[in-house]
C-alpha cells in the first residue's frame, strides 16, 4: 500500500486497528496498528 494512500485512509477517520486489517485483507500482509502509529506519527511530524 502506497503511503499516501495509508494517510488518506487515516485521514478520512479510518482507526489504525481498521487500516491494518485493511492492509491484510488487501495485501496478506501484516501491519500492526502500533507499527502503523508509529509511522503515522513520524509522518505527521514531518508534514508540519
Amino acid at each position: 500500500m502506497k503511503l499516501g494512500k495509508k494517510l488518506s485512509i487515516y485521514a478520512l477517520g479510518m482507526s489504525y486497528k481498521g487500516i491494518s486489517q485493511h492492509i491484510e485483507e488487501i495485501y496478506a500482509f501484516r501491519a500492526s496498528p502500533a507499527i502503523l502509529t508509529v509511522i503515522t506519527d513520524k509522518i505527521i511530524l514531518e508534514l508540519r
